[in-house]
């Protein structure tokens, strides 16, 4: 802290605050008056260490004219010559020396019309600068630019850069003055972009399936990238100057993020047991990373909750059909999937997981079923069985025009049913056969509709040849303006069970 002192003891704090030494009184005949400039950072400091603030500090703390110390002590002599009379009884000594001062500083007119954003004259602008004694000298530079080269007093310290001037032209010449104009501000995704639209709805559609929300960090430890992507993507999304050991790598996928999240409130009994995030996941394709936009979700399978009446725990195809919604809310049809079961997976449970969709022809790829126990208990140590659904899309998907179902009108005519088993190889997947019988139906129906085509029983053991399994659907046949007569639906009946002959392997059960 720098002090004023004698050569006994410091008298006063310099810049800040004086003392009872220091001071004038009614008795006082000789004083020695000291006039300086101080460091407008020392002082600050030693005013906000002391937590002491004066009028004296207020000043220097925010800089005060280094030219004008020497014109100030004069200044100061002549008055008390004047009021208190007396003679001068020494001469000036000056200690140190002035600290450099900006002179000059370089203003285009042109690009000051830019920055404001509207139209001021060269006139009014010289006319301001002017007015607040600041000279002004014009130049013509060789392309035609006219620079100003504007001279600063010593005393206005505080403009040191063409903006500063630029503030005192606005403020000078008056913020009233601004005409209106519409402000633009481009925000990171536009409000009707599809990628906002669908982040919206899947949102909105999984709240309302009880489902909460969670926010998670996009960096991810090391030792699970190369557990459950490899080594390859373990060297592509790695980061060149990671912050933390644990979290030097992007992220391939939300589940794991998810998990934690289960493990945490399954740790502190909240009861939460369904969650989901949307986010950005980045992929390695061919060596090259790829980001991509994704959904997923968890659901505790097991009922955790003590209740007078048990509810029905989440499956597979409460994980389809979830998977399905999102799929159907960003645009394509999820009931013309064809679902593939995993296989020898470490994070998705062999047989009882599948996934459909392909990046390169689709732009997406759709995951869901139940994930690995064994990977649960050791890595998360989670005991109850978790279903999840992760769906990635690639940023194409979305510039593609979306498909979305139209709505028809319910028919106010009665029902017919039909029910037909099938023997087909046990390799051969539910879902495939359910999709032929519905094409055939479609085939067979003349002036009506098959509604639906649905499996409601699989059997398989006695009776039936070996590898061999027994799939009953039942159809559901209507028309929108009759009943429908025996004699049509048993046509029809007819026609897809020769089309099924006909077409494919499956075997008709009588």
């Amino acid at each position: 802290m720098a002090v004023i002192a004698d050569a006994e003891r410091p008298l006063v704090i310099a810049g800040v605050m004086g003392s009872l030494d220091a001071e004038v009184e009614e008795t006082t005949t000789d004083i020695v008056l000291e006039a300086a400039y101080f460091s407008p950072t020392s002082i600050r400091a030693t005013a906000r260490k002391l937590n002491l603030s004066s009028d004296s500090s207020y000043r220097f703390e925010r800089g005060v004219d280094p030219k004008g110390v020497t014109y100030a002590s004069l200044r100061a002599v002549d008055l008390i010559l004047e009021v208190a009379g007396g003679t001068v009884a020494g001469k000036l000594i000056e200690e140190g020396a002035e600290p450099p001062t900006i002179s000059e500083v370089k203003l285009y007119p042109a690009r000051v019309r830019t920055f404001i954003g509207f139209d001021i004259s060269d006139a009014e602008m010289q006319a301001v600068l002017e007015s607040l004694g600041l000279g002004v000298s014009i130049h013509d530079e060789a392309d035609g630019v006219v620079r100003w080269e504007v001279a600063i007093p010593s005393y206005r310290q505080d403009l040191q850069r063409d903006v500063d001037l630029i503030e005192e032209i606005i403020r000078v010449y008056g913020t009233d003055k601004i005409p209106e104009s519409e402000v633009v501000a481009r925000g990171i995704n536009d409000d009707d972009h599809r990628i906002y639209t669908v982040n919206e709805a899947v949102a909105h559609y999984l709240t309302g399936q009880n489902f909460d929300e969670a926010f998670l960090y996009s960096l991810r430890d090391p030792e699970e990238m190369q557990f459950f992507f490899g080594e390859e993507s373990h060297k592509v999304l790695a980061l060149d100057n990671p912050l933390q050991s644990d979290q030097s790598h992007l992220r391939a996928s939300l589940l794991p993020g998810l998990l934690d999240v289960l493990k945490l409130n399954a740790a502190r009994g909240t009861g939460a047991t369904r969650f989901f995030e949307r986010g950005h996941v980045y992929r390695e394709v061919k060596g090259e990373m790829v980001e991509l936009v994704s959904v997923s979700f968890v659901i505790v399978a097991d009922q955790i909750s003590r209740e007078w009446r048990q509810r029905e725990v989440a499956d597979f195809y409460t994980a389809k059909t979830i998977s399905g919604a999102i799929l159907d809310i960003a645009g394509t049809a999820a009931s013309k999937l064809t679902f593939k079961p995993i296989e020898d997976c470490k994070l998705w449970q062999s047989g009882q997981s599948a996934e459909a969709g392909e990046f390169a022809k689709m732009g997406f790829q759709v995951t869901c079923g139940l994930l690995n126990i064994a990977t649960l208990k050791d890595r998360w140590d989670l005991t109850t069985p978790v279903i999840a659904g992760s769906i990635l899309m690639t940023p194409k998907f979305f510039e593609r025009k979306a498909k979305h179902g139209r709505h028809s009108g319910v028919s106010n005519q009665p029902a017919s049913a039909k029910d037909l088993a099938l023997i087909v190889d046990q390799s051969v997947h539910a879902g495939d056969v359910e999709k032929d019988v519905a094409k055939f139906a479609k085939k067979a129906t003349q002036g009506f509709s098959c509604e639906s085509v649905r499996i409601f029983d699989v059997y398989e053991g006695e009776g039936l040849p070996e590898g061999k399994k027994s799939l009953a659907l039942t159809m559901s046949f209507r028309a929108a303006d009759r009943t429908l007569k025996d004699k049509e639906v048993n046509a029809a009946f007819e026609g897809i069970q020769k089309l099924i002959a006909d077409k494919t392997d499956y075997q008709i059960r009588k």
